[in-house]
This record gives C-alpha cells, structure tokens and sequence, in this order.
C-alpha cells in the first residue's frame, strides 16, 4: 500500500495505483460539467457588462450635473 500525501491530508491508495490518479469522472459527464460551467461564465460575463453600463451612465449623469453647476 502506498500513501500519499497531499497538504494536511492522507490517501492510502493499494500500489496497483501508485501514480496513477483515479477518473472521477467520465468523459461525457466532464464534458457536461465544463459546458454548465461555461454557460455560468457567460453568464456572469453578462452581469457584469450590465452593471458596468448602470456605473457608465450614472457616472456619465453625474458629469452632467456638474457641468451645468
């Protein structure tokens, strides 16, 4: 048996898989997950954009209300 250790954490692993790191996942389903977390990106993207544009035109009408002081 082999144990490895990683930061304040130990695995005991059988040595058949010693250097080997186990596949949580499958491939259809990583791929599933990367896409719902792209899809989250682009969301979030999105609400940035939106809230940077609110900041830009309050700004903006701020600038306004001084020129005209």
């Amino acid at each position: 048996m082999t144990v490895r250790l990683l930061p304040s954490t130990i695995f005991l692993m059988p040595d058949a898989y010693a250097g080997t790191i186990p596949d949580p996942m499958s491939d259809a389903e990583m791929q599933e997950r990367i896409r719902e977390l792209r899809e989250r990106v682009d969301e979030v993207d999105r609400e940035l954009i939106q809230a940077l544009s609110e900041r830009a035109r309050i700004v903006q009408e701020i600038m306004d209300l001084k020129a005209e002081a």
